[in-house]
């Protein structure tokens, strides 16, 4: 087994480093020791050559993607109940219907011992406003879901350290669509979230709450990029506090947070566009269908599909849309309950993911394979012994757990 050390090189350089993700041979993509410490895989790809944006309505071109899996005779849909992954089920429930082929099959992981996580009530309301009675439930046992329980643990051995963390997880996910295809709701928050100009669209369209509010967050995207990098890393300054790195990887953290604010586009269809290009989301779709496969099942996103993101980028023009409930309206509002297309909560699963075997890992855990250039150790231990632990340390847990069980057997 490789050693995955939390450790990495700060080179002087006038800009910060950004990596490119080595390949495994398994078609898994690395990462590099600062993503591992930070929880966050940034920079941008290449841009790949210029294509042309179909010009059709992004639902159509959704269809399209979708429709291979419901062909396939064994298509499921990883359900939460969310606004995505609900307008992905109503897709391909509408495409079944409209060609008469097997109806997609919703699958929710449900955990004990975690009411905070319940959205079943969202999830009886979109089911019975699809007329879809077949529902795969996949309840899991407390700590089952845990990053380095029984079912991570033999999952980090089998491929080692990759992001997202918690697909370690996800084996019953996987299993459920073998023979077929799995769909999921990955990029909603990215597609359809706020966007550099997304202030501005609401002051236009007058969809805004708060007018001063949205005057001063309009004025911020409109001015040079000198300026909007000082604000910008000011902000970051206030919000985004990872106590466990050091000084040294902190600085060189925020850096990095403030180049990837700065490239996105003003224009709303660039910037959607732009998120093709986004390494974090590049790695993790990679890393998902890789894991998929293993269990003879094929992962689609349709959200992140880029036939669909250049339709969507063309049907919003240059402004796009004023916010989440708006695009949700505008692409769904026919196929979703309304009371889902305005729903603004999210859930949380920190708790689910930092269980049992990860407080006692970190009881244990003496700082063995941390590099004090880049994180403190007593600072990671604190992190993942609190009652909320930092999602961003889910990946140094990992890390430290594979360094300390490198001589077990595989």
């Amino acid at each position: 087994m490789r050693e995955v050390r939390l450790a990495f090189i700060i080179t002087p350089a006038p800009r910060p480093l950004i990596y490119a993700s080595p390949v495994e041979p398994d078609g898994f993509y690395n990462m590099t020791p600062l993503e591992v410490a930070t929880g966050w895989v940034g920079g941008m790809d290449p841009p790949n050559a210029d294509r042309e944006a179909p010009h059709r309505h992004p639902l159509d071109v959704l269809k399209d993607v979708v429709r291979p899996a419901l062909e396939s005779g064994r298509c499921v849909v990883t359900f939460s109940g969310g606004r995505d992954s609900s307008a992905v089920l109503a897709v391909a429930a509408e495409v079944a219907r409209e060609e008469g082929l097997p109806l997609p099959i919703p699958v929710t992981q449900v955990f004990a011992g975690a009411p905070e996580t319940d959205e079943s009530e969202w999830q009886e309301l979109v089911l019975r406003h699809l007329s879809l009675t077949e529902w795969e439930r996949l309840v899991y046992a407390e700590g089952e879901a845990d990053l380095i329980g029984p079912t991570a643990t033999a999952s980090l051995r089998r491929i080692g350290l990759v992001w997202p963390p918690a697909l370690h997880t996800k084996e019953r996910v996987w299993k459920a669509g073998s023979g077929g295809f799995l769909l999921t709701g990955e990029g909603g928050d990215e597609v359809f979230g706020l966007r550099r100009v997304t202030p501005i669209t609401g002051l236009l369209r007058r969809q805004v709450g708060s007018r001063r509010r949205a005057l001063r967050m309009a004025a911020r995207s409109l001015t040079p990029r000198p300026i909007r990098r000082r604000s910008t890393a000011s902000e970051i300054r206030e919000t985004t506090s990872l106590p466990w790195l050091t000084p040294m990887a902190d600085a060189a953290f925020r850096d990095l947070l403030v180049s990837d604010s700065l490239v996105e586009p003003l224009p709303w269809r660039s910037s959607i566009v732009s998120l093709l290009r986004r390494r974090g989301a590049r790695t993790g779709l990679n890393n998902l269908a890789a894991a998929g496969a293993a269990f003879n099942t094929t992962v689609v996103d349709p959200l992140l599909d880029p036939g669909f993101v250049y339709a969507l980028a063309e049907f919003g023009g240059f402004l796009g849309f004023a916010g989440r409930s708006v695009a949700t309206e505008a692409l769904f509002g026919h196929l979703l309950p309304e009371a889902l297309v305005t729903r603004q909560d999210k859930v949380y699963f920190n708790r689910v993911i930092f269980s049992e075997s990860s407080k006692r890992f970190a009881a244990s855990w003496d700082g063995e394979g941390a590099d004090t250039d880049l994180v403190i150790p007593d600072q990671l231990k604190q992190v993942w012994e609190s009652d909320m632990p930092h999602a961003a340390s889910a990946s140094s847990l990992q890390a430290a757990w594979l360094n300390a069980s490198q001589d077990s057997p595989t």
